[in-house]
């Protein structure tokens, strides 16, 4: 299940930093499959989340993980559209694709260590 969540979120990235390389052709492409990586690395965590935790302690940690996703997205959005207004669009899909395979590699570097 670990694995799934992480290539899940690593293919994604891929396919975000790909997307504007290639013409429009290839967007129709690579954003379904962006998004079939994604949502396989969400059923993952949904998985994990309800593998992990009490049937009434379930929803909480739902809304700890959405809460916390949308805390994090504000000051990122923010980050990469400065990146794009200086450097241009292609550099904000490989900063949006950067973000995140790296907040997948640490969150999975950090969940492993502390389950060890």
């Amino acid at each position: 299940l670990p694995a799934m969540i992480i290539m899940g979120y690593l293919l994604c990235a891929v396919c975000i930093l790909i997307q504007p390389r290639f013409e429009l052709v290839h967007f129709f492409i690579l954003f379904p499959l962006g998004s079939f990586f994604y949502g396989f690395a969400r059923i993952g965590c949904r998985q994990l989340i309800y593998s992990i935790s009490a049937v009434n302690q379930t929803g909480k940690l739902f809304g700890i993980a959405n809460a916390t996703g949308l805390a994090i997205s504000v000051p990122v959005t923010l980050l990469i559209s400065q990146i794009v207004e200086q450097n241009g669009v292609i550099m904000g899909y490989a900063g949006t694709a950067i973000f995140v395979a790296m907040s997948t590699i640490i969150f999975s570097a950090w969940l492993f260590a502390r389950k060890s």
